[in-house]
């Protein structure tokens, strides 16, 4: 029953786990996923309400830069193989 009630606590980071399978097999795809998981991460966070800290800002932009770069780097890739 512990696990049931647990479950909810799980699912974040199971989010991130299929994220980064994602990304780890298509890199466009997943850097626009990242890149919106980032953004929803700021709404989370409390973007709207000003509420917010510097650390969490920090830390919820990160996947935002992580996933441009990943998009970067498929243009990159892309554009070499042409």
């Amino acid at each position: 029953m512990g696990i049931v009630k647990n479950s909810p606590n799980s699912l974040p980071w199971l989010l991130l786990l299929v994220l980064v399978y994602i990304t780890w097999k298509w890199k466009l795809i997943g850097g626009i996923l990242l890149s919106l998981f980032g953004i929803g991460l700021l709404y989370f966070f409390g973007i709207p309400d000003h509420s917010f800290q510097t650390a969490t800002l920090i830390i919820a932009l990160l996947p935002v830069v992580f996933g441009l770069l990943l998009i970067l780097s498929w243009g990159l890739e892309h554009e070499k193989n042409t």
